[in-house]
């Protein structure tokens, strides 16, 4: 079974600040994780092993590198766990906020009549190679997030004019309602959902986009 991807909420601007501040040794695991097995509870039962690298890009600026993901075990239980930096989504190459970015984009795009995703995506960086499949793919993955998360955002943010619908532009509207909702207007803007990814994953300990592989 794969390991459990936890996730270590963080105040890095962008993924790879994190990559430095992990290659020079300066996260102290310990503080971050606890005394406590997040695995078994058992205290001082875990133990860090080698990290694992992938690969991420984000879109705004673009930027395309690797990043290491510390790892760890449960002794008793003898389980993996990884602790994935809340700018990263399980199985995703690229960063929540570009996702998402990128979906608002799009919304943004359709609605001063320039629909397609064809459309947004020439809009993005030509080094990104993102095709108009995996930009619907987001739009999937990213409203499936927020309707995952809607009932602990709405504690801080008026939420009360969103409305799901199943057409593509019911899907495009409720999205650029629930970024407006956030505080993101105009141009993409990374320092909201930054502090929207951030607030979200330290009152939920759980990822904005993404299912982690013990929840599939």
């Amino acid at each position: 079974m794969p390991w459990i991807q936890l996730i270590y909420d963080n105040s890095f601007s962008s993924v790879f600040e994190y990559e430095e501040s992990f290659k020079q040794e300066k996260i102290d695991w310990r503080s971050v994780i606890g005394e406590r097995c997040p695995l078994c509870g058992g205290r001082g039962c875990w133990r860090e092993i080698s990290p694992y690298r992938r690969t991420v890009i984000e879109l705004f600026p673009f930027r395309t590198g690797k990043v290491d993901i510390a790892r760890f075990q449960c002794r008793k239980h003898k389980r993996t766990f990884s602790m994935l930096p809340n700018q990263l989504a399980p199985y995703h190459l690229y960063t929540i906020e570009s996702m998402i970015l990128a979906v608002q984009l799009w919304c943004e795009v359709y609605s001063d009549g320039e629909g397609s995703a064809s459309a947004a995506v020439n809009e993005l960086p030509g080094e990104c190679q993102v095709t108009p499949w995996l930009l619907r793919h987001w739009l999937g993955v990213v409203v499936l997030g927020f309707h995952r998360a809607h009932s602990v955002l709405c504690r801080w943010y008026d939420l009360s004019g969103i409305h799901s619908g199943d057409r593509l532009s019911d899907r495009l509207d409720e999205i650029l309602a629930y970024i407006r909702s956030l505080g993101s207007r105009g141009p993409p803007s990374r320092s909201v959902l930054r502090d929207v990814i951030r607030r979200y994953s330290r009152h939920a300990s759980h990822h904005l986009l993404g299912i982690p592989s013990q929840e599939r």
